[in-house]
């Protein structure tokens, strides 16, 4: 009996677990009690890297579940400029995570920028497209990502393979480009309003053309 109410009990509070809302630590507005508390309660945490990362003692680290240490492993070894899934696959994880795991805006900030030209993150398998545009490969060692990465192939990571590559080209070149496109734009909206004049026309009645647009 003392068993079976147990078991019943086990399976409540894991239902009731699934309920609550995940929690993201920091340094900036939690502490190793609050951790505790939150595992304690079964919350899944998130843990944030960097200047905002909480290092746990030992006892609050033993609370937590297997995924949620996981999760502070990675950001623990994000903080001290390792790369967790480097000497990982995901399988041996068990997480669909991608090469690295951090926030977007991270992911995609560049530094050391050409005042001269203009920066695009791009497909690899539209890379010929963007050449068409006139876009380059950036090779600049100048130019770097978050994680270091200078002159060739700066890449955003997602499993296990590179999802864009930065791109380049003069700012001359996109001024170009740009009259390029509003000069196909002005020319297709002429048409369109001289093809409505003759047809308005046809019927003997008199065209009537925005202001600006005649």
């Amino acid at each position: 009996m003392a068993e079976l109410e147990k078991s019943t009990d086990v399976v409540a509070k894991a239902k009731a677990r699934k309920n609550l809302a995940p929690k993201i630590v920091t340094v900036l507005d939690t502490t190793p009690t609050d951790v505790l508390q939150w595992a304690n309660e079964g919350r899944e945490l998130v843990f944030e890297a960097d200047e905002e990362f909480l290092e746990l003692p030992t006892e609050v680290y033993k609370a937590l579940s297997l995924k949620s240490k996981t999760r502070y492993d990675i950001a623990r070894a994000h903080t001290e400029g390792n790369n967790p899934v480097s000497d990982a696959t995901p399988e041996a994880w068990n997480l669909p995570f991608n090469q690295r795991p951090d926030e977007a805006n991270r992911q995609l900030a560049v530094k050391g920028l050409d005042p001269s030209k203009d920066y695009q993150w791009g497909r690899i398998d539209k890379l010929g497209t963007h050449k068409a545009e006139e876009w380059e490969v950036d090779h600049d060692p100048k130019v770097r990502t978050e994680y270091q990465e200078s002159c060739n192939y700066k890449t955003l990571g997602g499993q296990n393979q590179p999802e864009g590559i930065l791109l380049s080209r003069l700012k001359t070149i996109s001024e170009k480009k740009r009259k390029e496109r509003k000069s196909i734009r002005d020319g297709q909206v002429q048409k369109t309003q001289n093809s409505y004049r003759k047809a308005v026309e046809s019927a003997g009645v008199k065209p009537i053309v925005s202001p600006g647009n005649s």
